[in-house]
C-alpha cells in the first residue's frame, strides 16, 4: 500500500514538473513583442511651399467677375508649424501694383493709372496676419494708407488650403478712386439695362499649397520582461 502510494506521489511530481518546463519555453505573444518595440508616431510639420492671391471685382448689375491675380508677391515671417494655419500666424505680405494681372493689358493700365493712381501711397498692398487658426485668419490689410481688418475663412480644399475673404472698398476710403475707374470704363460698365455699375466689394482668394512632413518619434518603451525561472530553481525542482 505504501508503495502505491509512493508511485502515485510520484507521478504526480514529474507531470507537474513537465508542465512548469513547457510554460517557462512558450514563446512571448507576437502582441506582446510588439508592444516591447518602441511603435512609431507622427509628427506633423506644415510648410509653405507656394501661394497664390486671387482677386475679383464686379460691375453691371448683374453682378458679373472680373478676375486677376498679382504676379509677385513678397511674404515674411512664415515658418514651418505643427498646424496648417499656424505657418501664418506672423506672416506679413505686400504686392507690388505693378504685378496686377487681370489677363487685358489695356484694363491692367487703366486700374494702375485710374483707380490706384487716385490713391495715397499706392505702390503696394500690404497685409499682416492678427490671428490664425484652423477655421479662421485675420489680416489686417494697408491700402490707400488705411489698414482695416479682413476675416479670412480658412479651410482645406482638394490638395490646397484656401484662405477667402471680402475687401470693401468702403473700409479704405477708395469709393472715389471706384468712381473714377468706373466711369473710365463707362462703355464696359453699363449694362443692358443702362445702369452704368461698380460694386465696392472686391472678393479675395489665397490659394496656399502646404507641405506636410512626418517626423517619427518614438513612444514609450514597454519594460516588462517575460518571467523566467532561474537555473537554480529549475534544478531545484
Amino acid at each position: 500500500m505504501k508503495n502505491l502510494l509512493f508511485l502515485i506521489l510520484l507521478t504526480l511530481s514529474i507531470v507537474a514538473c513537465s508542465e512548469k518546463k513547457q510554460a517557462e519555453k512558450a514563446p512571448m505573444p507576437a502582441s506582446s513583442a510588439l508592444d516591447a518595440k518602441a511603435q512609431p508616431m507622427c509628427s506633423d510639420s506644415f510648410a509653405l511651399a507656394e501661394a497664390k492671391i486671387i482677386w475679383t471685382a464686379y460691375k453691371l448689375t448683374q453682378k458679373i467677375g472680373v478676375s486677376g491675380t498679382f504676379d509677385s508677391i513678397s511674404t515674411s515671417g512664415i515658418t514651418s508649424s505643427a498646424s496648417a494655419s499656424g505657418i501664418f500666424a506672423k506672416a506679413a505680405f505686400a504686392m507690388p501694383i505693378s504685378s496686377i494681372n487681370s489677363g487685358l493689358d489695356v484694363r491692367d493700365a487703366k486700374v494702375k493709372a485710374i483707380f490706384f493712381g487716385a490713391m495715397h501711397e499706392t505702390s503696394s498692398i500690404s497685409g499682416q496676419v492678427k490671428a490664425a487658426n484652423d477655421s479662421l485668419v485675420k489680416i489686417a490689410l494697408t491700402l490707400n494708407k488705411v489698414e482695416s481688418d479682413i476675416d479670412f475663412t480658412f479651410a482645406k480644399k482638394d490638395s490646397n488650403y484656401v484662405l477667402e475673404g471680402v475687401l470693401n472698398l468702403g473700409d479704405f476710403q477708395a469709393i472715389s478712386a471706384m468712381d473714377s475707374l468706373n466711369q473710365a470704363c463707362k462703355a464696359a460698365h453699363t449694362g443692358a439695362d443702362g445702369i452704368l455699375k461698380m460694386w465696392p466689394d472686391v472678393a479675395l482668394r489665397i490659394v496656399a499649397k502646404i507641405t506636410n512632413t512626418c517626423s517619427q518619434v518614438q513612444t514609450a518603451q514597454n519594460t516588462e520582461t517575460p518571467i523566467v525561472a532561474s537555473k537554480q530553481d529549475t534544478k531545484s525542482k
